[in-house]
């Protein structure tokens, strides 16, 4: 896949969550000109994927959301790294909450051949993984789906959290903002990471070096609600002061956290 087409798919993404995006942003997540991403943007509006506006994009009708399949293989090594060092972090027997997102996803290829523990998921491509070839104890929950993303939302999916609790739940995470925390793209997600946090003794966040000052729309969580953060790479010294000084444990390639992963 060409550098393009990553970012294109980047950009879809933002889009479809968000309904808007704006090219100074653009180009400051992606780390490109904002000729580059205007450029980006005439291609995709010649394509019926979106329509620019000044400053920007809006969806359009014709437009066609990025799946979550799609979307794993954003940055695909780096979500690799990142499910290696997780899958270390569950135990047997461990009851487990895996939240859908492209990273997530990932993991659950990873965990196949992983430790027998009880599963529960909103993302039926999850569910499949671990009930199918991986032959474990593994849950959907309720809720609507969206098909697009192949994941169940709504308040019947968040009874079914409330009803359990779990050792572990691993989060992916669309952007990390140093005053305002983790960021999602909707309100939902927002109200979902509130359920999810009080139901699960320890949550760990996935997310790839990307995200760490990337932008979205809604706080999910403060910097200190995760109590695990795993990553692909040493996050930014200012983020790394900051974890430090909540008590959040980090986990990258080769740092303590990841020595320790499996403790």
């Amino acid at each position: 896949m060409t550098l393009s087409a990553v970012r294109h798919r980047q950009i879809l993404d933002l889009l479809n969550d968000s309904k808007e995006v704006y090219v100074t942003r653009l180009a400051e997540a992606l780390q490109v000109s904002e000729m580059t991403i205007r450029r980006d943007l005439k291609l995709l509006e010649e394509r019926g994927r979106l329509t620019r506006v000044h400053g920007g994009a809006v969806t359009s009708e014709t437009a066609v959301p990025v799946s979550l399949i799609d979307r794993a293989d954003v940055q695909r090594e780096a979500k690799e790294t990142i499910a290696q060092l997780a899958v270390q972090l569950i135990e047997p027997d461990h009851h487990v909450l895996i939240t859908g997102s492209s990273t997530t996803l990932v993991l659950a290829e990873y965990l196949v051949d992983g430790p027998r523990a009880h599963y529960v998921t909103n993302l039926i491509d999850i569910a499949l993984a671990l009930s199918g070839p991986g032959g474990h104890d593994a849950v959907l929950t309720g809720g609507v789906l969206r098909p697009s993303m192949r994941t169940l939302i709504g308040t019947e999916m968040l009874r079914h959290i409330e009803g359990r609790v779990f050792d572990l739940c691993f989060i992916g995470v669309k952007a990390i903002d140093l005053e305002h925390g983790f960021l999602g793209p909707t309100e939902w997600h927002a109200y979902a990471q509130r359920v999810v946090r009080r139901q699960c003794r320890c949550v760990v966040a996935l997310t790839d070096h990307t995200k760490f000052g990337a932008v979205s729309s809604f706080c999910v969580a403060g910097l200190g609600d995760m109590d695990v953060l795993v990553t692909d790479r040493p996050p930014p010294p200012e983020f790394r002061a900051r974890f430090d000084q909540l008590g959040t444990r980090l986990i990258w390639p080769g740092s303590e956290g990841a020595a320790n992963a499996g403790a």
